[in-house]
């Protein structure tokens, strides 16, 4: 990170330091107070994003994401890199994973996770690639469009967003409304395969019932 990036991430991050008065008062994670940080975020890299929890109790959370963009993975880094403390803030890079029991709502289309299922795509010229073949079962004729940002917000909704980028590959869109789910591994299963698929192929993947 060369200087003016490493002023700019201070800025970042000075803001949140000296907002906290404001930032006490905020009951909504839509709260217009949010798009300054989001200005000083996007001078330091325009890719960035930030996700707001602010619970009834407990810490408030601030997620800084790259969306899912293996590229600017090192900036979110290099952000926490100085990042300093932020009361009763907790700041966590990139979006953690939070399990397949989600909604999602793309297109006028709806998506739970337990409708998701995927296949594992390998590499022959390298094993410890992983890609995946995303399958809908609970909708037919599904927009590519839709289904390519629902099967990526799925996945990384389960793995979280660094294993996201370090682990799979690529993803491709299989045919929706699949019947042959018995070949299938429920998505809700994909962290065990990942981890099993890091070890070596053994005999059989995790039981996929």
């Amino acid at each position: 990170m060369n200087l003016v990036q490493r002023n700019r991430a201070k800025a970042f991050w000075s803001w949140w330091e000296t907002s906290q008065k404001r930032l006490a008062k905020v009951e909504d994670a839509r709260d217009p107070i949010f798009d300054e940080a989001v200005a000083l975020l996007k001078k330091y890299d325009d890719a960035l994003g930030i996700e707001i929890a602010v619970p009834p109790k407990g810490s408030r959370r601030l997620i800084i994401t790259a969306y899912g963009d293996a590229d600017h993975q090192q900036s979110v880094l290099d952000l926490f890199e100085v990042k300093p403390a932020l009361g009763a803030w907790q700041a966590v890079a990139f979006r953690p994973a939070e399990g397949a029991d989600f909604e999602l709502e793309i297109g006028g289309f709806s998506f739970s996770g337990e409708q998701i299922w995927f296949e594992p795509l390998r590499d022959s010229s390298d094993p410890s690639i992983l890609g995946l073949e995303v399958h809908f079962t609970g909708s037919e004729d599904i927009p590519n469009e839709v289904a390519a940002t629902a099967a990526g917000l799925a996945v990384m909704a389960v793995v979280g967003e660094l294993s996201f980028m370090k682990d799979i590959s690529a993803i491709r869109i299989g045919p929706s409304g699949a019947t042959h789910v018995q070949e299938l591994i429920p998505l809700a299963r994909l962290p065990q395969f990942i981890e099993w698929s890091k070890k070596g192929p053994p005999r059989r993947a995790p039981d996929s019932a």
